[in-house]
């Protein structure tokens, strides 16, 4: 893999004379639903048609292989199933005709209704006649957002936890922190009713997760009720930004 002044080489050889892929692209970054395409070029005009492949894959950690006997197994192998939630096309073949000296890769994204960090895939294109190929990171940027949290009133018996559910208007592939906070009314906290954790954690591809809240058979046997809210946080944000239920939940004992 040959690199130079930020752009991406490769080689394949139809001939004698060795043709070199070049890209002055690092990196392909695209938000979900958009199309980008990859500007490869030729640094001599081919003499000859000359047929690409083209494979996207996933690289869930940022890290990019650059390896050429890894790329002719991922071509034989079925793809990740989460390339194929933010792809149309995962792979394709595009023909360069002689005297070309560039091309276009096109990489369509479609959004997967889901909340994520950024994203992160390879590019691999390759050629019957390869010498080397040419990987180029893709980062797809997350269109979907934070999802919005919901919460239903909730209710018990003096003594019996109460349950609460809370539901997210759409799906996360990341587990969501979520804050909690109370505020007396009637009801006294540490007399009537006891949170054990200020922090829930909704797993991923969540949309309802319930947690419980004690309360205790001191004081009167009179209705009592204390407000909740509940903040969604942000992993992704560098400071944790928090998205607060819209309307603050009502407990009743």
């Amino acid at each position: 893999f040959v690199g130079c002044n930020q752009s991406k080489t490769g080689s394949i050889a139809p001939n004698k004379n060795s043709i070199v892929l070049r890209t002055d692209t690092p990196n392909l970054e695209l938000n979900e639903g958009t199309e980008a395409n990859l500007k490869v070029d030729l640094l001599a005009p081919v003499d000859q048609d000359i047929v690409l492949r083209w494979l996207v894959t996933d690289a869930p950690q940022g890290i990019y292989q650059k390896i050429k006997s890894k790329l002719s197994k991922l071509f034989s192998q079925s793809v990740n199933q989460s390339v194929h939630s933010n792809f149309s096309e995962t792979s394709g073949k595009l023909t360069v005709p002689t005297g070309a000296t560039s091309v276009l890769i096109p990489v369509l994204s479609i959004s997967d209704g889901a909340f994520s960090p950024k994203m992160h895939f390879e590019l691999a294109i390759v050629s019957d006649l390869i010498e080397s190929s040419l990987v180029v990171p893709v980062v797809v940027n997350d269109t979907d957002g934070l999802p919005e949290l919901g919460v239903y009133d909730t209710y018990a018996v003096k003594g019996q936890n109460a349950r609460v559910t809370m539901s997210l208007d759409h799906r996360s592939k990341i587990a969501l922190p979520v804050e909690i906070t109370t505020q007396n009314q009637t009801a006294v906290y540490g007399v009537d009713y006891e949170v054990s954790t200020q922090t829930i954690t909704i797993p991923p591809e969540t949309l309802e997760y319930s947690f419980e809240i004690q309360t205790k058979l001191g004081g009167d046997t009179a209705e009592k009720n204390f407000e909740m809210t509940l903040s969604l946080i942000d992993p992704t944000a560098s400071a944790g930004a928090s998205k607060p239920v819209p309307d603050s939940s009502q407990g009743q004992q």
